[in-house]
């Protein structure tokens, strides 16, 4: 899936339920081979609404089906997605 190739392109497809919500608590990072996605909503105890919330999680869980990784440490959950062809 071409969406989860460029960081931009992770980042306005997740935030879109809610910028203003979900920008406090997202973050992404990025190296040559990877995209890394942190969702911190538990550990920051950030009030968003429901419908946002429900949103943002199926999302979410769409992008687990092509991360090569996802966890969760301490509240904050991760994400990890290989921007390589082949996963």
């Amino acid at each position: 899936m071409e969406m989860v190739k460029t960081k931009e392109a992770v980042w306005e497809y997740l935030i879109e339920p809610s910028p203003l919500f979900l920008k406090q608590v997202l973050t992404i990072a990025e190296t040559k081979a990877y995209i890394l996605v942190m969702d911190a909503r538990q550990m920051k105890n950030r009030s968003i609404p429901d419908l946002v919330i429900t949103r943002f999680e199926s999302r979410f869980q769409h992008l687990c089906q092509y991360s090569c990784n996802c966890q969760e440490y301490d509240g904050v959950t991760y994400l990890l997605i290989s921007k390589l062809s082949g996963n």
